[in-house]
């Protein structure tokens, strides 16, 4: 019989966990977590910028953070893989309605009314592209594993909700995230979870 205190979880490890070192979060990698990979996050250099004519429907998400406008997902086989857009990029300018001038932009709103009203359909970006040696943070790569693991409180985590938009403006995923194991929880006692990681399922 589970105890009123304890409290199974389902989360998933992303690809960028499972590249850092062990010991990771007080604990050795989970199976399929190689400890060799990333030993830690190098300078990084200047981003590279580039420029794109993408033909409407573009195919890409946008996402909205702090540091500005980036693209969240690339659709397979859409006009802006075609292009050349990635997964990661920072938008910093679109094509004005008409003409060749560009226009920097800073939130959603402001890109995704220049693809609107652009009057040919050709919409140019220009995006600002990390160095590859940047390791990407948690929430922009793929889950590679799900896990199971039963926490008694005080569970000592931080949870965060993270969310994205698809390409016109509205939300269209969400979902939760560790965001920092905390000191003296059964998180960390458990060696299991770490940040990054995804909430997907819970008692």
């Amino acid at each position: 019989k589970m105890s009123a205190r304890a409290l199974p979880l389902v989360l998933a490890a992303s690809l960028a966990t499972a590249l850092l070192p062990a010991p990771f979060c007080g604990r050795a990698p989970l199976p399929g977590r190689r400890g060799h990979a990333i030993a830690g996050q190098p300078s990084s250099p200047a981003p590279t910028e580039l420029e794109f004519a993408i033909p409407k429907p573009l195919g890409l998400q946008l996402e909205e953070r702090a540091e500005g406008v980036f693209v969240s997902l690339v659709f397979e086989e859409s006009n802006a893989e075609r292009a050349g857009v990635r997964r990661g990029d920072r938008v910093v300018a679109t094509s004005a309605s008409v003409g060749d001038a560009m226009w920097e932009k800073r939130s959603i709103s402001g890109v995704m009314a220049a693809i609107q009203t652009r009057v040919d359909g050709q919409v140019r970006l220009r995006v600002q592209r990390s160095s590859s040696a940047r390791r990407r943070r948690a929430w922009e790569l793929p889950l590679r594993r799900s896990f199971d693991v039963t926490l008694s409180k005080p569970l000592g985590l931080a949870l965060a909700q993270r969310s994205a938009a698809n390409a016109t403006g509205e939300e269209e995923e969400r979902w939760v995230e560790v965001e920092a194991v905390e000191a003296g929880g059964s998180a960390e006692a458990s060696g299991l979870v770490c940040s990054g990681d995804s909430v997907v399922a819970t008692s």
